[in-house]
């Protein structure tokens, strides 16, 4: 049976009338948008939004990955909710979804129809959601579908004469919806149809009181219309349709109409939803027949807008003006002077006077007229304000690289903002300008050109242009020209200054003020993405509330884009800004003080969660930036990108100092995040600043961190490279913490290239020379890492005490939760599940969740017979290593989740699983973990009846044990091979390392 969705209300699923448990919301959330948008494409972006709102993950396509994966295994395998190429999507059959239906119940339109329909809503919609404001805005269209039904109900039922019956319905909408004048227009109707005049111009009365105190207007046109045919005391039989547009006057015959808008750009491409949003909003008969469009310089405000006059043409008969109000230049139209042009087409004479008197006249001349008016090219509000029209028949569309916010206030206009185009739009710009032939020769390139545009739509024109005219240029030389170039100077037309977006910059820019011209420039020195308040008033050597103030003048003329808390700029105006700044007399001075500031709250923010047992670099400053754990965190993750893009540019042009230090107070929170690109990217970076400096701490510092870097890679022999050299270095530089700590790291890679004997040796002196030092966290890392040398060494009894000890040493919680964990790996392996379930438990509750962690624990449950839960915890760990690019931890969870399809009798699945952990292992020089793919592969062989290929494999598992010096992997496979080779001796053989290690084996 066909499952049911359910939208309108409390979001459920039905499978055969019982409701199936979403106990999440977040899998509410993720359900509802793709129900939604059910039988189309949702992007992983939108997703994002729907699930977290502006807050989302460090990394948001994982945890999206997880969460759909999660409500795939929740529906079931009928449910088609499939991964397609830009996202998911939900397929459902007709009749399925309960929105769907109520869509084509309101389609037919009849009284029955419309009554089925409203039935289908159980409250509110979205009901179990997020409050995310996708979700909001989402919930608010489906209300609007809902009250636009039951309009639509109520209208279908007054015409059928249900005037009485729809009385009290219509009193409780207009209390429950106050400001919807349809519900009182129709209650009102109701009322005079049923011989109660009375009541219903005290309807009337009561919402345009309403309206004053709330909204400061007067009741539209359709309910005064109605009032007046209440009070003229008209019969209650006169039909009177609502909807009846009443169309203005029409013109004297001496009315000269003007049709002045520019030409339309017949490649002009996007920009849809916004011009969809002017056209609604211009032809309402409700709204406020204003719209302000302003954007960055060159983004095509006065093309939208020519676009969208051109499509209205036939609404405003009497006339389309067009007027320039050179906001941008040195010196913008007087309003007065505009008024005395608008009047002249007007008709009227020209007037003396004030620009109060000129805009009363204009008013009074415009009264019943249907002109479309286009300001083009507005400085602010008060420009534009006295050239408004004075009724809804005229309608004005206005551009400016300004946020004109008081026209929104004060005069209730629609303001749209429009960004530089997308990619793919860019694209499509370049497609209609050069020809697609040309473009889908070079679809690479032709992205690429759109990028180093910027996306701005005069950059991509001028671009284009120079294409069109040398036609035998490819796409990617034009492309490289400009990478390697002026950029600026290149996106220009020859004697066409408007045709240059340098000069269109430097109109925005000479049209500031002079503080908000010196934090224009100086955001040209900021490496990162964007930028905050807080740094900005560090550029500015200034206080916050400064900073934000010309933070929001910048925003107002659009040369930022704010985005929550954060502010940037698109490409090409961080070239020009960062051109301003090459110049500006104090960027010297900001930038030092910028790099001073990053390294300490960095420093600062690093101390809760991210302090290392062993750095260089001391603590920078005792002020308390931060007050909550929670707060650093969110602060190192909202800055990640900017901190490596200081690090990098310090690394560059200096101070080296603060770059490769920088990285060094970093580095335990890229290590614990798993972040290996930008941890790769900083302290690449900050070993080329020490090594320019030749500062031998610095020096080894980084390699420190290049090691640990290296070996979580999976580089193992890089990462003991590293190691070495940091440790003499540490050594030459009197750092004898670090160097210590280091022996104690090289014990770890050379584990990880199967060297136990080895690591456990250098583990050992790390440790002697740890303890002449008070630094707990050095110390519980050492032990910990002795303790699961100790365990492949098959020395359990060493292991456990080696954890017990850093579970008495441990300062902090992850450390503990560590040494927690490797217990529990010692108490599995000798067979006491019980104890070992409850350390491994205990540690899963940390918020650390480590990769081991999680394959230990699907091993842990697979020995205990769950083996859903196994699965579960394998899978979780293979996800989260191939995201992380950790490769050894990927072979790893391979390798457990074999073991665990092994266990179910999947043998072929096993196969795939063990032999992909074995190439990854090879690859990367991890011979343990190829030991454990080969043991496994063995297994499945017998499992399979393949008894001859498992022996020969489970030899040779044996033989890369012995060599190793893994007693507990040589003991497992001897086990294997007793079955296998009876007579061969074997099960004496383990059963005395069994006797000696004291190891306990489960059944395969």
């Amino acid at each position: 049976m066909t499952a049911v969705f359910r939208l309108l209300g409390p979001i459920a699923v039905l499978e055969e009338g019982r409701e199936l448990r979403i106990g999440a919301p977040r899998l509410r959330t993720l359900l509802a948008a793709l129900l939604v948008n059910a039988n189309q494409t949702v992007t992983a972006t939108e997703l994002v939004q729907w699930l977290w709102g502006g807050e989302p993950p460090a990394r948001p396509q994982g945890a999206l990955h997880t969460t759909v994966f999660r409500l795939r295994a929740l529906l079931g395998p009928d449910a088609t909710l499939r991964t397609v190429a830009g996202g998911y999507r939900l397929d459902l059959p007709p009749g399925a979804l309960d929105l769907d239906r109520f869509r084509e119940l309101a389609a037919a339109g009849t009284v029955e129809d419309l009554t089925e329909a409203l039935r289908l809503w159980r409250g509110e919609p979205l009901t179990g959601a997020l409050e995310h404001p996708a979700v909001l805005d989402q919930r608010a269209v489906l209300t609007e579908e809902w009250l636009r039904v039951t309009e639509q109900l109520v209208d279908a039922r007054l015409a059928q004469g249900d005037h009485n019956e729809l009385i009290a319905e219509l009193t409780a909408l207009t209390k429950q919806y106050p400001l919807r004048e349809r519900f009182w227009a129709q209650l009102m109707l109701a009322l005079h149809r049923s011989a109660r005049q009375a009541d219903a111009l005290a309807a009337y009365l009561e919402l345009a009181k309403l309206l004053r105190e709330e909204l400061g207007i007067d009741p539209g046109e359709e309910i005064r219309r109605l009032h007046h045919v209440v009070l003229a005391g008209d019969g209650p039989g006169d039909d009177l349709d609502p909807d009846t547009e009443v169309r203005p006057v029409q013109p004297p015959p001496d009315w000269q109409v003007h049709r002045q808008l520019p030409i339309e750009i017949g490649d002009f491409v996007g920009r849809h939803d916004e011009a969809d949003a002017i056209v609604d909003r211009l032809t309402s008969p409700s709204g406020v027949p204003v719209v302000a469009i302003s954007g960055p310089p060159g983004a095509g405000k006065t093309a939208l807008a020519v676009r969208v006059a051109h499509r209205l043409r036939d609404e405003y008969p009497d006339g389309q003006w067009y007027v320039r109000l050179d906001g941008a230049r040195d010196s913008e139209r007087d309003p007065s002077e505009v008024l005395r042009a608008l009047l002249e087409l007007a008709g009227a004479e020209v007037l003396t006077g004030d620009a109060d008197t000129l805009s009363a006249r204009l008013r009074s001349l415009l009264v019943d007229r249907r002109v479309l008016i286009l300001l083009d090219d507005a400085k602010d509000s008060q420009q534009v304000r006295p050239l408004l029209p004075g009724t809804r028949h005229s309608a004005v569309l206005v551009t400016s690289r300004n946020e004109l916010t008081g026209l929104s206030v004060l005069d209730s206009a629609l303001c749209t903002t429009v960004a530089v185009l997308e990619v793919d739009e860019a694209v499509d710009l370049l497609r209609a300008v050069i020809g697609s032939a040309r473009v889908d020769r070079e679809p690479e390139a032709a992205a690429e050109l759109a990028k180093l545009c910027g996306c701005l739509p005069l950059a991509l024109r001028i671009a284009a242009s120079h294409l069109a005219a040398q036609a035998g240029d490819s796409i990617a030389s034009y492309a490289e020209e400009l990478r390697a170039g002026d950029r600026l100077f290149a996106l220009s037309v020859a004697g066409e200054p408007d045709a240059a977006v340098e000069v269109a910059f430097d109109r925005s820019y000479e049209a500031l003020v002079p503080e908000s011209q010196q934090l224009f420039a100086l955001l040209g020195i900021v490496p990162g993405p964007d930028v905050t308040a807080p740094a900005a008033a560090v550029l500015l050597d200034t206080t916050l509330a400064v900073a934000r103030r010309l933070l929001d003048t910048l925003v107002t003329a659009n040369l930022l884009v704010r985005q929550r808390d954060r502010y940037c700029m698109h490409d090409l105006l961080r070239l020009y800004a960062a051109r301003r700044a090459a110049v500006h007399p104090a960027a010297e001075g900001a930038w030092l003080r910028l790099c001073d500031w990053y390294l300490r709250t960095a420093d600062a923010a690093t101390q809760f969660e991210y302090m290392p047992s062993v750095r260089i670099t001391p603590r920078l400053s005792d002020e308390r930036m931060f007050v909550l754990a929670a707060e650093a965190r969110q602060w190192l993750e909202d800055e990640e990108a900017g901190l490596v893009a200081v690090i990098k540019r310090a690394s560059e042009h200096g101070p080296q100092e603060t770059a490769w230090r920088l990285a060094d107070v970093l580095r335990q929170y890229l290590t614990l995040n798993h972040r290996v690109d930008p941890w790769r990217t900083a302290v690449l970076a900050g070993l080329s600043a020490a090594q320019t400096t030749r500062d031998l701490g610095g020096q080894g510092a980084m390699l420190h961190s290049m090691g640990a870097l290296q070996f979580v890679s999976g580089d193992t022999a890089a990462a003991i490279a590293s190691a070495e050299q940091a440790a003499e270095l540490y050594q030459r530089a009197g750092f004898g913490l670090g160097h210590a700590a280091l022996l104690c790291n090289l014990g770890m890679a050379h584990d990880d290239q199967g060297d136990s004997a080895r690591a456990a040796e250098l583990l050992e002196r790390g440790i002697a020379g740890l303890r002449e030092y008070d630094s707990p966290a050095a110390m519980v890392n050492a032990l910990n890492s002795l303790s699961n040398v100790e365990c492949n060494l098959g020395n359990l009894d060493a292991a456990l005490a080696a954890a017990d000890e850093a579970m008495t040493t441990a300062p902090d919680v992850r450390s503990r939760t560590v040494a927690m964990f490797n217990r529990g790996v010692a108490y599995r392996l000798l067979g006491d599940l019980e104890q070992a379930e409850r350390d491994l438990g205990q540690a899963a509750l940390s918020d650390d969740e480590s990769l081991p962690l999680q394959y230990e624990a699907a091993l842990l449950y697979a020995d205990l017979g769950y083996l859903e839960e196994a699965e579960s915890w394998a899978r979780r760990a293979l996800t989260r290593s191939r995201g992380n690019g950790q490769p050894w931890h990927e072979a790893a969870a391979l390798n457990a989740l074999g073991t665990i399809y092994r266990r179910r009798g999947r043998w072929n699945d096993a196969v795939r699983c063990h032999q992909a952990a074995g190439g990854i292992a090879r690859s990367n020089g991890h011979r343990a973990t190829v030991a454990e793919s080969v043991l496994g592969l063995a297994e499945a062989d017998l499992g399979q009846g393949q008894r001859d290929r498992a022996a020969e494999l489970a030899r040779q598992a044996l033989l890369a044990a012995r060599r190793l010096g893994h007693r507990i992997l040589a003991c497992r496979a001897l086990l294997l091979l007793a079955v296998l080779e009876p007579a061969g001796g074997h099960e004496a053989e383990a059963a005395a390392l069994q006797q000696a290690t004291g190891f306990v084996a489960r059944a395969s």
